[in-house]
């Protein structure tokens, strides 16, 4: 008994191929419009906004730490007046914030945005700095009566 297997010509091939190619092609470019076309999402809305005094602690390209103030009026993410300390925080600069001239030690109003679910949770929206001989008050150690 010869088993026969059958062979395929160039035309055969080709012919064969051609559709699985040219629906491959056309998911590709389709899907290179749709990605060209997508947007980036609007970041959802701020849960609280806050403006600040601190220090520049470290300015990156895209993001700044900064030892700020207390924030005795903030709000965790239970809706609760929690109050914060004087510490450093990271933050993501939100496209348009103006570092010209800043740097690492100069002091700054910060107003930053805080978002407990979805997007960056801490974002810059300004920073403007202060005077050189302002005074703040960015304690390492917290009074003994604080709550946090």
């Amino acid at each position: 008994m010869t088993l026969r297997i059958p062979t395929m010509n160039a035309s055969t091939k080709s012919s064969l191929a051609s559709p699985i190619e040219r629906t491959a092609a056309a998911l590709l470019l389709a899907l290179g419009f749709v990605a060209c076309d997508e947007t980036p999402a609007p970041p959802p809305p701020a849960d609280a906004t806050y403006q600040v005094r601190g220090r520049i602690e470290h300015l990156g390209e895209q993001r700044v730490a900064v030892h700020h103030e207390a924030i005795d009026e903030f709000v965790g993410a239970d809706g609760e007046q929690v109050g914060m300390r004087s510490m450093t925080m990271d933050f993501v600069l939100a496209d348009g914030v103006d570092v010209t001239g800043l740097e690492d030690g100069d002091p700054v109003a910060l107003t930053f945005e805080v978002r407990w679910s979805g997007g960056d949770r801490l974002t810059a929206t300004a920073l403007e700095e202060l005077p050189a001989d302002t005074e703040l008050e960015i304690a390492d150690v917290l009074p003994a009566d604080h709550p946090h």
